[in-house]
């Protein structure tokens, strides 16, 4: 296990305008294979747009958490509805990408969008894996923020927090496939926000609480 010493005065990625940048959110970082000759981290993040329906998500890699890099000015690919909060995993030899967006241009229901990849760089078209009912209708899906999919034995987990209900109201929903969350698969709520789900080495789960005020 690699031991690294933290302090909280250096900036890991600054938004770049020139790439057009407008801020750096909702960063997600995953250990990824050397074979991929990316790096041994990558940080998926959002970074603004033109508009509400241009969100751009980018990427960035690193070997040692402290010095990243981006792998391209281009944008991973946009997105509507103020697309954010991206989450990977690994599923067999994909990675899916999981992230805030509403349904479709049309329908505003609140929504977690997937796209596969091979390589961490070239991005499916979107697939819808969950979408809520017409009361979540909104410009930005804040009925389905912070995505975060989690696998425990045969069954797939998928937070999300609703902050128009709550600011620490998040549902959790479970299915077989890390593709197909149903509003009927709704499992139970619990009172955090932007939850993570870890899993210690004693094999205990654990949900992790965000958020300014939250203690």
């Amino acid at each position: 296990m690699t031991t690294f010493k933290y302090d909280d005065s250096k900036i890991a990625l600054e938004a770049d305008a020139r790439i057009g940048e407008r801020h750096l959110w909702a960063p997600h970082v995953i250990a990824i294979p050397k074979s991929l000759g990316l790096g041994q981290y990558a940080m998926f993040y959002q970074s603004g747009g033109l508009d509400n329906d241009a969100a751009a998500i980018r990427v960035a890699f690193s070997d040692d958490l402290s010095n990243w890099k981006r792998s391209s000015e281009k944008a991973l690919f946009e997105d509507i509805c103020v697309a954010r909060d991206p989450m990977v995993i690994q599923n067999g030899d994909v990675w899916i990408m999981y992230y805030t967006r509403c349904a479709s241009r049309e329908d505003r229901r609140s929504g977690v969008a997937y796209r596969i990849s091979k390589n961490l760089l070239d991005w499916s078209a979107p697939q819808m894996a969950l979408v809520l009912g017409t009361e979540t209708s909104m410009f930005n899906s804040g009925y389905t923020e912070s995505p975060f999919v989690y696998k425990s034995e045969d069954w797939y987990y998928l937070s999300i927090t609703s902050y128009p209900i709550a600011w620490n109201h998040t549902q959790v929903f479970r299915s077989r496939s890390p593709f197909d969350f149903r509003t009927s698969s709704l499992v139970g709520s619990v009172n955090v926000h932007a939850a993570e789900i870890i899993k210690d080495a004693m094999g205990n789960e654990y949900f992790s609480h965000a958020g300014p005020g939250q203690g």
